[in-house]
C-alpha cells in the first residue's frame, strides 16, 4: 500500500507539484507549464498535469502509485471545469483518490487552515478568496482576461501598454 501523497499548484503559467510521504516529508517537486483549465480544455489541463506528477515521481525514485492527488489550479472554480478536470485526470491513472479544487482555495487552507481569512491572488489572473470565523468562504474576480483580472501580470501589462500608446499618440 502506497504511502505517497502527491499536491499540484496548477496556475496559468507554470505548475508546480510535490511528491511527500505520508508524514509530509517532501521528495521531491517540479515545476512545468501552465495547467489552468481553460473553458472546454480540462484534457489538456490533466495531460500536463499527468506528465507532471509522472515525472515529478520519476525524481523521487518511487514508482508506487500515490495514496492521494489533491490538485489546486486555476480556473477549478467553474463547476463544469472541474469536474471534467477530476474525470480526466481519474482517467490518468496516476492515484488511488483524485482531489480537484481552485489554487485560490488550497493557497486559503496553507496561509489560514481553518480559520478566518483573506487571500489575493495576482499572478497571470487575480481572485481574491475571503473565509469568515463562520467557515463561510466568498470568491471575488479570477474571471479572466477578457472580463476581469483586475490587478493581474496580464492587467497591469495592458494598462502600461494603453497608457504608452495613448501617450505616442498625444491622449494621454
Amino acid at each position: 500500500m502506497s504511502h505517497l501523497v502527491v499536491g499540484v499548484d496548477g496556475g496559468g503559467s507554470k505548475t508546480q507539484v510535490i511528491v511527500a510521504d505520508g508524514r509530509g516529508k517532501e521528495l521531491a517537486t517540479l515545476t512545468g507549464a501552465g495547467s489552468a483549465i481553460r473553458p472546454g480544455e480540462a484534457l489538456h489541463s490533466a495531460e500536463v498535469i499527468g506528465a507532471l506528477v509522472r515525472d515529478t515521481l520519476a525524481t523521487a525514485e518511487r514508482e508506487e502509485r500515490p495514496r492521494v492527488l489533491v490538485v489546486g489550479v486555476a480556473g477549478a472554480g467553474r463547476e463544469k471545469e472541474r469536474k471534467n478536470l477530476l474525470r480526466a485526470l481519474e482517467g490518468e491513472g496516476i492515484a488511488d483518490e483524485v482531489v480537484v479544487t481552485t489554487d485560490g482555495e488550497i493557497a486559503l487552507e496553507d496561509a489560514f487552515g481553518e480559520g478566518a481569512g483573506i487571500l489575493l491572488i495576482s499572478g497571470t489572473g487575480s481572485v481574491a478568496y475571503g473565509r469568515g470565523p463562520t467557515g463561510t468562504l466568498l470568491r471575488a474576480g479570477g474571471w479572466g482576461p477578457t472580463c476581469g483580472d483586475e490587478g493581474s501580470g496580464a492587467w497591469i501589462g495592458r494598462r502600461a501598454l494603453s497608457v504608452l500608446t495613448a501617450s505616442h499618440d498625444g491622449r494621454e
